[in-house]
């Protein structure tokens, strides 16, 4: 199986290799070679579809997807997102991927200091997300870690949300008629992490 990382980190960040060190870790011994791609380095097209298997969106750290600063990439990864629907891969976005799709689904979103979170936090399952085969087994209540100011306000149309915050309601939501995930929250990351 080939998975399809797209990171959005300036070059020198040193988040490029612990991020896909502890996506790559998740993933276990499962036989799965990931692909990497920087958006912000390198221009986004549907060609890196090619012969995967999934993609994982990953964080950016320091960049918004609605920043207009950002759009010069942004609006690449979109034209990717609508690849990633017409072949209908499997995907996950974590954090800045969470937030690329509520935008390309229509929904707003924010920077908002004040919903900021940063550190380990309480989320709760929806009635979907305790019905879902890939959440239903953490529990009504569980720990996540999580660090962002921006974040997805409300839900976009077509999607089916799974967990909230106290801080950001819209912690994890799946496309209804498509296998792609989202979370605000990085499960990748383990408590040391």
């Amino acid at each position: 199986m080939r998975i399809l990382i797209i990171q959005s980190r300036p070059a020198k960040d040193s988040m490029i290799t612990q991020e896909l060190a502890c996506i790559e870790r998740r993933l276990g011994d499962r036989r799965v070679t990931t692909v990497p791609h920087n958006a912000v380095t390198e221009d986004a097209r549907t060609d890196w579809l090619d012969g995967v298997d999934g993609v994982v969106f990953g964080g950016s750290g320091e960049y918004s997807v609605h920043h207009p600063l950002s759009r010069r990439w942004v609006t690449p990864l979109r034209g990717v997102l609508d690849a990633i629907f017409d072949r209908e891969l499997p995907c996950f976005g974590i954090c800045f991927g969470h937030q690329l799709v509520g935008l390309h689904l229509g929904a707003p979103v924010i920077t908002d200091p004040d919903r900021e979170e940063v550190g380990t936090v309480q989320l709760r399952l929806t009635w979907e997300g305790r019905h879902d085969p890939l959440f239903k087994d953490l529990g009504e209540v569980f720990s996540a870690h999580t660090g962002h100011s921006d974040h997805v306000v409300g839900l976009p149309p077509g999607v089916a949300l799974l967990a909230t915050g106290q801080g950001c309601t819209t912690q994890a939501f799946k496309v209804i008629d498509r296998p792609i995930y989202t979370t605000q929250f990085h499960p990748e990351l383990s408590g040391a992490e």
